[in-house]
C-alpha cells in the first residue's frame, strides 16, 4: 500500500507502507517484516469511504489529551 508522509502541514514524497489490522488497532511499518512505527487506534478515528475508488480510505486519528 502507498501513503503519502504529512510532516505538519507540508506534504511530503508517497513511500509504501505495510500495515497489520489487530482487533481494533492499525499497525504500520515500511518493511513487510518490520518493527512497527506506529499505530491507529480505529475506535477512537473517523473512517472516510472514498466513492470514486472502493479501495482508498481516509483515517482522521483523533488526538490524545493529557493531563
Amino acid at each position: 500500500m502507498i501513503s503519502q508522509k504529512v510532516d505538519k502541514y507540508c506534504y511530503q514524497k508517497w513511500q509504501y507502507s505495510y500495515f497489520i489490522l489487530n482487533d481494533h488497532i492499525l499497525h504500520y511499518c515500511e518493511h513487510y517484516v518490520g518493527q512497527f512505527k506506529g499505530q491507529i487506534h480505529l475506535k477512537m478515528s473517523t473512517i472516510i469511504q472514498i466513492t470514486e475508488d472502493p479501495l482508498k480510505i481516509i483515517i482522521n486519528q483523533k488526538q490524545m489529551k493529557y493531563n
